[in-house]
């Protein structure tokens, strides 16, 4: 293209404007100085034209749609009581696929009012079967007093971690970690343990996770009855000093009394989506982008 042919007119409110450079004049289009309607011309057309009938204008106001998409999907994860990000889309399916977010994870993303699983996204359906998939072929080992235990796939492996039942500090090894490290050390497996309530307390008391705080001590009636009310939901984990580690709610016998209110998110023997926030979400305040790239 020639000088001439970047060089842009304009009527605006009556008034010629130019002659415009076209880094100008798509600048004036980005910015919506330049309309669809207003006339524009150029040397080589015949007329003044519209400038929704020129690619100048078309391709400008693609890339600002581009670049608007861009923005809104602005997304956080939550691993434990730490938010990750904000990540772009790409990232967040680097991180499916690196293991770093799973299916009953919770993300967020701007504008929304309450975090979800990361099963509940459409768009990452796909990514995160394949993810499963490929880590339910990786073979992980640990030690525990010297002795190698194992093998166990790494979905396996997360479980046991998130549930505590597998300390940060133990060894462990994969093909894929290339030598022995503790878990608090292994990206994919930092910050999933939650925090042990304190000690010395009778046994019979209960504590729970809800909204990435450890709730209690509270008695089993006291427990029971928020299971009832719905405050605690399937997958909600609970602790118990006799059992000496975290569990499902639903995996505990004593614990098992229907709930007199039925959650639709909790359908088909899907997990709900919590919030993490009794307000609207704004994780930009305390966000930190841990997530290695």
């Amino acid at each position: 293209m020639s000088e001439s042919n970047n060089t842009w007119y304009v009527m605006l409110n009556g008034r010629r404007h130019g002659p415009l450079r076209l880094d100008r004049f798509v600048q004036m289009i980005g910015t919506g100085r330049i309309g669809p309607d207003d006339l524009v011309w150029r040397q080589g057309f015949r007329t003044w034209k519209t400038a929704k009938e020129t690619d100048v204008f078309q391709n400008a106001v693609q890339q600002k749609k581009a670049r608007t998409a861009a923005a809104e999907e602005t997304w956080y994860s939550m691993r434990g009581d730490h938010i990750m990000g904000p990540f772009t889309t790409q990232d967040m399916f680097a991180s499916i696929r690196d293991g770093m977010i799973m299916a009953h994870d919770l993300v967020w993303r701007s504008r929304w009012q309450k975090w979800v699983t990361a099963d509940k996204i459409k768009e990452f359906a796909g990514a995160l079967d394949d993810a499963r998939e490929s880590m339910e072929s990786e073979l992980w080992y640990y030690k525990d007093n010297d002795e190698i235990k194992g093998p166990l796939n790494f979905v396996q492996l997360r479980e046991q971690v998130i549930a505590g039942e597998l300390p940060m500090d133990l060894p462990v090894y994969s093909k894929q970690l290339g030598n022995w490290k503790k878990i608090a050390d292994v990206d994919r497996l930092k910050g999933l343990a939650p925090d042990a309530p304190p000690a010395g307390e009778e046994e019979e008391m209960w504590y729970y996770r809800k909204d990435k705080e450890t709730i209690g001590p509270v008695c089993t009636d006291a427990l029971i009855r928020r299971i009832r009310d719905g405050e605690l939901k399937p997958g909600d984990w609970v602790y118990n000093l006799s059992a000496k580690t975290w569990r499902r709610n639903e995996e505990v016998d004593e614990l098992t009394a229907p709930p007199e209110r039925f959650d639709e998110s909790t359908e088909n023997g899907s997990d709900p989506a919590p919030d993490a926030s009794k307000e609207a979400v704004t994780p930009e305040l305390s966000a930190r982008k841990d997530v290695k790239k």
